[in-house]
């Protein structure tokens, strides 16, 4: 599958970016759904929590306004929150990757047919 994103070379990387968000938010409501509702089954409540209520592990810096600035926008965020705003993130840093490795891949392509030409 990764080798296939890298190789459309003819898909913006704006185009990839939305498609793969889509699939994320498609993904992370299913799970949600699927957990909210067992709760609401067990419990008879929905009970949205934060983020920080609900999982307990952090990662932290060391650098004070950095902890301070995660702590205010991920943490204390209600939980479906969060998880868009890491679903985002990791949709950026994705096609960021994406569209490097694709212009790599086109570099190579490049040599290879400059060399036969070449020869």
């Amino acid at each position: 599958m990764f080798k296939r994103l890298v190789a459309q070379r003819h898909e913006s990387s704006f185009v990839f970016a939305v498609r793969m968000a889509g699939y994320l938010i498609a993904l992370a409501v299913a799970v949600f759904f699927v957990v909210f509702g067992l709760q609401y089954l067990k419990y008879g409540n929905f009970g949205i929590t934060t983020y920080s209520d609900t999982i307990r592990s952090r990662f932290y810096s060391g650098i004070e306004p950095v902890d301070q600035a995660l702590d205010s926008y991920h943490y204390d965020q209600m939980l479906p929150v969060a998880a868009l705003t890491t679903i985002l993130l990791v949709t950026v840093a994705f096609t960021l990757v994406t569209a490097a490795l694709r212009d790599i891949s086109l570099i190579r392509r490049l040599q290879k047919k400059v060399k036969k030409l070449a020869s």
